[in-house]
């Protein structure tokens, strides 16, 4: 999220969106307070997997047990109110074309969470 934070400061004509994992969300999602403070249209999409799913998925791969790769749930939409932006969540292709041609429109971040299915 910081890159996409310094990509709309640095052109701001263009349109800018971000891409994270709900894991990896979690090192930086304070930015979303920087993006809700300058006023940014920053949509925000979050693949929600409940955990850190790439090493899941190569612990499970190596035939390890994956272990301390789950997440807590918590509520992304709300905590992206909380730092000062919005906050949705699209289960569906339509619900997700729609929460960003919103986002594109709104100033702040949108955090746009979709939920994945996990095996």
């Amino acid at each position: 999220m910081p890159a996409a934070v310094g990509a709309k400061m640095a052109y701001p004509e263009r349109q800018v969106v971000a891409l994270s994992g709900d894991g990896g969300l979690q090192f930086t999602v304070q930015e979303l307070a920087t993006a809700a403070q300058l006023g940014l249209p920053l949509p925000v999409v979050v693949f929600d997997n409940g955990g850190y799913g790439e090493i899941r998925d190569e612990m499970a791969a190596r035939g390890d047990r994956p272990t301390e790769v789950d997440l807590a749930p918590v509520d992304l939409p709300t905590l992206a109110r909380a730092y000062g932006g919005q906050g949705t969540r699209a289960r569906r292709p339509d619900e997700l074309a729609h929460a960003l041609t919103e986002a594109l429109r709104t100033p702040g971040p949108t955090l746009i969470v979709v939920p994945e299915e996990t095996p």
